[in-house]
């Protein structure tokens, strides 16, 4: 059997510590403490899946049954419920390893009977470690134990010497009392050969360039959008960044900052841009808006439209010109050339486990990509890592993540349990290297869209640190010139609001990162409404007794009426397999338009009746159609779709859509009507409030110029077009406001791998 010893004091013998370490997937759990680690970060575990966990490891492969269970976690301790217990027991050991019953990686149900744990594990060579403890990620050998006896008759017959990376010396040897003779007769050598090893590595050290990290404090009006729409990425040489934030006129772009430059640089014609990414040669740009995979090039100074992508999730691009890029939130990887043309898709999305494949990024062997899948009603599952090939094939998943990963060399950088960590790929067994290299804490993360705000190259790392205070909202209330006039409820984090037509009530997507539907009264009270995962689309009935809303379950939705009459239970309207929602009531309260999703990026418009639930067509499928409202007396509606490469507002006649009009205005989303139907308010340019006079002449219309009336207090407004309403009398009008902001910073650092 081996000893390990580490030489830190020859002088007087160390005293020994005894311990088993079990590896599985990117855990680590130390039998002897019952500690659990993922990727060398320690993990909660209560005592009873602890000890279930360890002796389920213990007889691995096995069936462990309920009986020997039951004496193994509770002894002789009265226990009224087992059955109960030990479900609960394995229900937490579960949501701590990210397991699922009905596919397990880890523990396995045998009904009635018991439980195995189905995943290969390593359990570290025994041995005995002297002087202290080593590092997880640098496992000591143990001494045998009740585990596993049988490794107590290997002896080897050498005496080891190896030296360390980290400068640790460290000595093997024989167990039995003539080697240890032969070792103390050895000392004085021993001793010599430390000193000496100890000067080589200091010189190793002193001449080795250690990491540099320095802030890069962005100006003041400038904000970096790190939620939701965001993005950051650093030229393939390194010299260069550019990330998508507000600027000081309120409208978010893509900004280049040279890192020999102190001034950040605004690129034309990227407002709206997002998730950016570079050519391989660094001449060019490709990017997200709302609706569009753009590509910029700096040579021009001009961008251009490739395809239609509907809030796009993370590209790469290729050294053959080609484009991967997820084109929807809830979409597969796609394929395009990026001088455009077809996108084609080049993973298989099973709905039945994940809701999205997104963040694609290229292996340096340029012939497999990584990506990440993820499930977004299912807050319990993590994010999973995944290898492809470029010539097709099953994916191979790699592990779980909870972010965009970023390939250096041979290893991958994500974010784990809040971590920025590196693994190397092992691309012969499609695998991550059990060992993980813990890079940088407190970095910037969207939980929503699984987002880190970090990028690297071999010598350059970009990260933004998470700021110390989130970012809240004020529900504001501004009048027609914009002036504030006061503030409803208390700041929170609000992902769309919707005022409800008597002027008396807000109802609110709240929270963060689990959202909620809230209710907030003008007294300032807040009533909690509903605890759906993923709820949005508010609509309010006409006589403010009840607001529908819906439940995203991947493709898949269910859209809910709530009402404010407690003693009225919540009515669950449909289920459609299609993505659709409520986004307005007609004034009759019988008939509501219903957005539907109509495939290849295009969705469309149908009426929905009430009482019989018959639907019928409105406006056929066509792309970058979003919004619409109807006008008070119902015999128009205005809504948002996509007009020459930009966001236009029209308005067509009821029931009927044969009339058209288009509100004459370079940009327009989220129209809202007046109480009297003789005016249209909407979102403009420069991310300000302008409104535009309805006049009926006959079955006629005739639109007045667009007036602006004020520019909106926030940031970032334009991916929110639910971040503000007005009262019926268009006198006050609701904004989410962003407060507390943060100045932005980005750490850089060179010498950054380990």
């Amino acid at each position: 059997m081996k000893i390990l010893w580490i030489l830190t004091n020859i002088s007087s013998p160390p005293e020994r510590t005894y311990c088993l370490l079990a590896r599985f997937g990117p855990f680590c759990f130390d039998l002897d403490t019952l500690e659990l680690h993922k990727f060398g970060v320690k993990v909660p575990l209560e005592e009873k899946p602890a000890r279930l966990l360890a002796r389920l490891i213990e007889r691995q492969g096995a069936l462990v049954s309920r009986e020997e269970l039951h004496k193994c976690l509770w002894h002789d301790e009265v226990n009224i419920d087992f059955n109960h217990g030990l479900n609960k027991a394995a229900n937490k050991l579960r949501t701590v390893l990210g397991d699922d019953a009905n596919e397990p990686r880890y523990l396995e149900t045998l009904s009635r009977r018991g439980y195995r744990f189905v995943c290969e594990v390593e359990v570290t060579e025994p041995a005995a470690i002297l002087s202290g403890k080593t590092s997880l990620d640098d496992p000591p050998l143990y001494p045998p134990t009740e585990y596993q006896p049988q490794l107590a008759a290997e002896r080897p017959s050498l005496l080891d010497l190896d030296l360390r990376p980290d400068g640790r010396l460290i000595l093997f040897a024989d167990s039995n009392q003539k080697l240890k003779n032969a070792m103390l007769a050895s000392a004085v050598v021993v001793a010599a050969l430390v000193i000496a090893s100890i000067g080589i590595l200091r010189w190793n050290r002193e001449t080795r360039l250690g990491p540099v990290r320095a802030i890069i404090t962005l100006p003041s009006d400038l904000h970096l959008m790190t939620w939701s729409e965001a993005g950051i990425a650093i030229s393939p040489d390194g010299t260069q960044i550019v990330f998508d934030a507000a600027g000081p006129d309120g409208h978010t772009r893509l900004w280049l900052r040279r890192l020999d430059s102190l001034t950040p640089e605004a690129l034309p014609e990227t407002e709206g841009g997002a998730f950016p990414f570079w050519s391989p040669d660094g001449k060019s740009l490709g990017f997200f808006t709302g609706f569009e995979l753009k590509r910029f090039d700096f040579a021009t100074q001009s961008a251009k439209t490739l395809c239609v992508a509907n809030s796009g999730r993370g590209g790469v691009w290729s050294e053959d010109g080609t484009i991967l890029f997820a084109r929807e939130t809830q979409s597969e990887i796609y394929r395009i050339n990026a001088n455009g043309g077809d996108a084609l898709p080049i993973t298989h999305l099973d709905h039945s486990r994940y809701t999205t494949h997104r963040w694609p990024v290229l292996l340096p062997d340029k012939k497999h990509f990584v990506f990440l899948a993820a499930n977004h009603h299912d807050g319990t599952l993590p994010g999973q890592l995944y290898l492809a090939s470029l010539e097709g094939g099953e994916p191979a998943q790699l592990g779980e993540a909870d972010s965009n990963a970023v390939p250096v060399d041979g290893s991958l950088l994500f974010l784990s349990h809040g971590k920025l960590i590196a693994q190397k790929v092992d691309l012969r067994n499609s695998r991550l290297d059990p060992h993980a290299d813990v890079i940088a804490e407190s970095v910037d993360y969207d939980p929503g869209s699984w987002y880190g705000t970090f990028a690297a190259t071999t010598s350059t790392l970009i990260y933004r640190i998470r700021p110390e205070h989130r970012e809240q909202h004020a529900l504001t209330w501004l009048d027609a010139a914009g002036r504030k006039i006061g503030v409803a409820g208390q700041p929170g984090v609000f992902g769309g609001l919707s005022l409800s037509p008597d002027g008396k009530n807000i109802a609110a997507i709240c929270g963060d990162p689990e959202f909620n539907i809230c209710l907030i009264h003008t007294d300032g009270s807040v009533r909690n409404l509903a605890g759906h995962g993923l709820a949005g689309a508010l609509a309010w009935a006409p006589d403010s007794s009840a607001f529908s809303y819906i439940v995203h379950e991947g493709p898949a939705s269910s859209i809910f009426i709530k009402y404010l009459d407690a003693r009225q239970p919540e009515r669950l309207l449909m289920h459609s397999t299609q993505y659709s929602w409520i986004v307005s009531w007609h004034p009759d309260k019988r008939q509501v338009l219903v957005l539907r999703d109509a495939g290849n990026m295009r969705s469309e418009l149908v009426i929905l009746d009430l009482e019989n639930g018959k639907m019928v067509p409105y406006m056929p499928p066509q792309a970058g159609l979003l919004e619409a409202a109807f006008s008070p007396d119902g015999r128009w509606v205005a809504y948002r779709k996509a007009f020459n490469g930009d966001e236009n507002v029209f308005i067509a006649s009821y029931p009927d859509p044969s009339e058209q009009y288009r509100v004459p205005s370079k940009r327009g989303v989220a129209p809202r009507w007046r109480g009297d139907g003789q005016e249209l308010y909407f979102l403009g340019p420069e991310e300000a409030i302008y409104s535009v006079s309805v006049k009926e002449l006959g079955n006629k219309l005739g639109l007045g110029a667009p007036r602006q009336l004020f520019r909106l207090p926030i940031y970032g407004v334009a991916a929110d077009y639910v971040s503000y309403d007005v009262t019926r009398d268009g006198n006050r009008f609701l904004v989410s406001t962003v407060i507390g902001a943060e100045r932005s910073e980005l750490v850089l650092a060179t010498n950054w791998r380990p």
